[in-house]
């Protein structure tokens, strides 16, 4: 008979989830209606701060190690640079700063426990059934209220139940990070439901009108279908996805500045390419970065056009936060990731969804870059900490390199 495991009761699964899985629309509407909200608010907030406790406290009752140390340590520094880029600078809002860090600590926490446990398709599979109730729900509101449920703090009404519409891309990559890899883990096939939910997430995003995540949406599907059962395309490296995304970067925001640029879209789309601010704000986030390139200017920095709190461009928001040195560490966990997947024998199914996931970071960090998505960290630590799973290794006798092969397994 098999040993009672905590670790796959889903009440407790659900308890460590849900402060993560918060909607960001509930954090709004307590801001600007107050009630019964901010008590649904503060209810979320305290499952989190007890997924966290309980997170350090299974970690060094049971698991703290020499192993424990190599694996955390990447996301613990990326989580302290946040803080310390904010100390040096002075700013006044190092508290929220602290809590994301810790946030970050805490989550990639829960990652390495169940990926050593050798349980982290249970803990996938919860977060996707959780992240699909919040996205049915968030398409009833967006149709419900199609001019948004309540006026954020930067006057934007376009605000539902998971928040502003460009907030949503970043629990819909969550949600095809978690359905696809907990399918993939149990050795099944991506499954009919989550070919579904990405259509209701095509939906929402239609209704809501939100560009650059119905472009990455729409890349993960193309990837998806084409790529998913294709084992040559498991030879493109993680590392080289985002070398390009940065590449396009460095193009796209180098010809916003041009004005035969602007013109060329203008006659294109109607649409000037400073229309959306963007220029603007990349501009500005050009100035801050070469203001303190080093150690950034503090993640609690505001855009001052808009008093925004990204700069729409994920690898222009790591420099300016953090400088080189965070945008370094961002880097080095991409290597780690990326070497991960090549070291490891991992079926290419997996190697597959972890690069098709990729791409569609890849495209939404090109005009968007919040700084508070946990999940995407999530997700490099997920690829970098395969090689945890230890009770699922075998040697291959056939290798020189006497690599290891990750087994799938059975439900």
């Amino acid at each position: 008979m098999r040993r009672l495991n905590i670790l796959t009761n889903k009440f407790f699964i659900f308890m460590i989830l849900i402060g993560y899985l918060r909607p960001i629309g509930i954090g709004g509407m307590a801001t600007a209606n107050g009630g019964i909200w901010t008590t649904i608010n503060l209810i979320f907030l305290f499952f989190k701060g007890l997924s966290i406790a309980f997170a350090f406290v299974y970690l060094s009752s049971k698991m703290l190690s020499r192993t424990a140390f190599k694996y955390l340590l990447p996301g613990f520094i990326y989580g302290a640079l946040l803080v310390l880029s904010d100390l040096l600078n002075n700013n006044s809002d190092v508290t929220s700063t602290l809590t994301l860090a810790i946030s970050i600590c805490g989550i990639t926490t829960w990652v390495y426990i169940y990926i050593k446990n050798d349980e982290i398709a249970q803990l996938l599979s919860s977060m996707a059934t959780i992240l699909s109730v919040i996205i049915i729900f968030n398409l009833i509101t967006i149709i419900a209220y199609p001019n948004g449920m309540y006026i954020n703090s930067n006057g934007l009404s376009s605000n539902w139940l998971m928040g502003y519409k460009n907030n949503f891309i970043y629990s819909y990559m969550a949600y095809l990070i978690s359905a696809g890899l907990s399918n993939l883990l149990k050795r099944e096939e991506i499954s009919i439901g989550t070919y579904v939910m990405i259509a209701l997430i095509s939906v929402s995003l239609i209704l809501t009108g939100s560009t650059t995540s119905i472009v990455a949406i729409v890349a993960v599907a193309f990837c998806l279908i084409l790529f998913i059962n294709r084992e040559f395309f498991s030879k493109v490296r993680l590392v080289w996805v985002y070398a390009t995304s940065i590449f396009i970067s460095i193009l796209v925001i180098f010809f916003s500045f041009l004005s035969n640029f602007s013109e060329v879209l203008m006659q294109l789309f109607e649409k000037d390419a400073s229309a959306s601010r963007r220029t603007l704000i990349w501009a500005e986030g050009i100035e801050k970065f070469l203001s303190n390139p080093i150690v950034g200017v503090g993640n609690s920095t505001r855009v001052e056009i808009g008093n925004l709190s990204q700069y729409h461009n994920k690898y222009l928001d790591l420099l300016v936060v953090g400088g080189v040195v965070l945008f370094i560490c961002w880097v080095f966990m991409i290597l780690l990731a990326s070497n991960a997947l090549e070291k490891y024998y991992i079926h290419y199914k997996i190697k597959n969804w972890f690069l098709i996931c990729s791409i569609g970071y890849g495209i939404l960090y090109l005009m968007e870059g919040a700084r508070d998505d946990v999940f995407s960290l999530m997700f490099m630590s997920i690829m970098y900490m395969m090689p945890a799973m230890e009770n699922s290794f075998e040697k291959n006798p056939s290798s020189s390199k006497k690599r290891i092969r990750i087994k799938l397994r059975l439900n």
